[in-house]
């Protein structure tokens, strides 16, 4: 790739970003793509630094986030020839991305550009890769940057009239409807027509992870997230629905998990990807269209009701009670730290456009319940993959992408330990985002998982030597402290967001507290 990079030297309308790890860089690409909607751009070497960016670009596949993928790739002359690092990317690619293809000269370069953008953008986003030889980087080729419209699609497909008065038809008969939003609606950017449409019909509103954002969590309507550790109200609102109109929303072991669909409950499925409908379950209507174009149409047809109020209510107050008594843990003074506190502070501190990232572990767990996340774009999760390490690349990605807005990385202390380096990289490029580590001294959720169904026998998830993180920070020209107190959190947050460079604060936890939300 080095004519790609000699060539960039010569310019300043693109800024190279120097990761440490191509699988980082991938991350990085991802967290813009998500807070920006706009595809992240990321590229690495041949052999191992391509191999290196799968698990990236693995991660925004499964959730259907638009990237542009780059490797370089031996000239022609020698292809074959088993020199080294020599690899097929496009093969190695190809289970991961919506389209893989190799680029041999220079006269490919411009149509197999547009046309990698053209699909990362079409129907159900997500990433592409090019594999490019050497000689189409050193051959001559007439540049040709015509407008975006006349090679992409302006819109995406509308939902039939009459499927949309049939969904109306459904959900009048119904008594305890829910809305599920998923990743589709934020890809959509259908979280306006989606939260109006709510709200005219009075239907509560449960997520995904990647959902989060589609209605304000704050709002009477919106119950949280559903599945795996979610607070029992949203499990028992879910399990008592005779309607289910999934809205972009995959029927997963994640998003299912402590409910069931009863035997009498119907089905909706609105999704840009016919592969998507009746996936899982089966379906009373499936409605392949643009999720904006369908909640607008929703909308446009649906008269004010109170039929479903009464029912709203009901989910409202049970929201309302289970959050007027975990608040009271979430203010914990107990030492060791209790994770809840830190979710506390952070909601008091952080505005609706701030942005929260999160990856794998009992740190994502907390997060995607115990923070208040109310417009789309700003809760950054890697939710079908779930890669550790994931948080902190992310949120340098995000913040490159936006900014204006405080990033906060929420990561567990094995995680972040996957790809601390890339601080530099955030101190390099000015990303002054806060760091906070639920330090737990352990591979949370897998001892968890040895605590719950192996007769609590742990073996292989203890961090014997576990550095004080902040000081790792402070190594990589970052900043930081350790906070053992619940006290000290607050003032610590306070002085992150200060900071004009990366603020790690290494948060000791209570081991034994686990994200279990009775």
């Amino acid at each position: 790739m080095l004519p790609v990079y000699d060539a960039l030297r010569a310019q300043d309308q693109i800024h190279n970003i120097l990761v440490r790890h191509e699988c980082a860089g991938a991350f990085m690409a991802d967290g813009l793509a998500r807070v920006t909607g706009t595809p992240g751009v990321c590229v690495s070497t041949m052999g191992p630094g391509a191999g290196h960016m799968v698990a990236g670009v693995a991660t925004s596949f499964s959730d259907s986030i638009p990237i542009l993928a780059i490797t370089g790739q031996l000239p022609n002359a020698v292809a074959g020839r088993g020199f080294q690092q020599e690899t097929d990317h496009v093969q190695l690619f190809r289970s991961i991305t919506k389209w893989s293809s190799l680029v041999n000269t220079a006269g490919e370069l411009n149509s197999k550009l547009r046309r990698a953008f053209r699909v990362a953008l079409t129907g159900r986003t997500g990433p592409v890769h090019l594999d490019i030889r050497k000689d189409a980087l050193t051959g001559d080729s007439e540049f040709c940057d015509p407008d975006p419209r006349t090679y992409r699609p302006i819109t995406n497909p509308s939902a039939d009239p009459n499927l949309i008065r049939q969904t109306l038809g459904v959900l009048s008969e119904s008594e305890r409807p829910v809305i599920l939003a998923g990743g589709g609606v934020i890809l959509a950017s259908a979280s306006e027509e989606l939260a109006a449409f709510a709200e005219t019909a009075q239907v509560p509103v449960c997520t995904s992870y990647n959902g989060r954002g589609a209605v304000a969590e704050t709002s009477k309507l919106c119950m949280g997230r559903g599945g795996e550790f979610t607070p029992s109200y949203v499990s028992d609102i879910l399990a008592q629905s005779d309607l289910l109109i999934a809205a972009g929303y995959r029927f997963t072991d994640v998003s299912m998990e402590g409910w069931s669909i009863g035997k009498e409950t119907k089905i909706v499925q609105f999704d840009i990807d016919p592969a998507e409908i009746g996936r899982n379950f089966d379906v009373e209507l499936g409605v392949v269209a643009d999720l904006k174009a369908t909640f607008s149409g929703l909308l446009s047809q649906a008269g004010t009701t109170k039929k479903h109020s009464d029912w709203a209510n009901i989910c409202a107050r049970k929201k309302q009670q289970w959050w007027q008594h975990y608040e009271t843990i979430m203010q914990s003074n107990s030492i060791p730290i209790k994770p809840q506190r830190i979710f506390w502070e952070l909601n008091k501190r952080l505005s609706s456009s701030d942005i929260i990232t999160a990856g794998a572990g009992r740190g994502k767990m907390w997060a995607a319940t115990l923070t208040n996340i109310t417009r789309p774009r700003t809760w950054v999760h890697s939710g079908g993959y779930a890669p550790m390490g994931y948080a902190l690349c992310s949120a340098i990605g995000a913040k490159l992408g936006a900014p204006g807005r405080k990033t906060v990385a929420i990561c567990g202390d094995a995680g972040f330990q996957m790809y601390c380096e890339e601080l530099i990289t955030a101190v390099e490029n000015n990303a002054s985002i806060t760091v906070c580590i639920i330090n737990d001294g352990c591979l949370g959720s897998i001892r968890y998982a040895q605590q719950k169904s192996y007769g609590g026998r742990i073996f292989g998830t203890e961090l014997k030597v576990n550095p004080d993180l902040s000081e790792v920070a402070k190594s990589f020209k970052a900043d930081g402290e350790r906070v053992t107190d619940p006290s000290g959190l607050g003032a610590a947050l306070d002085r992150s967001f200060e900071s004009d460079v990366p603020y790690v604060i290494d948060v000791r936890v209570d081991p034994e507290e686990n994200p279990l939300f009775a």
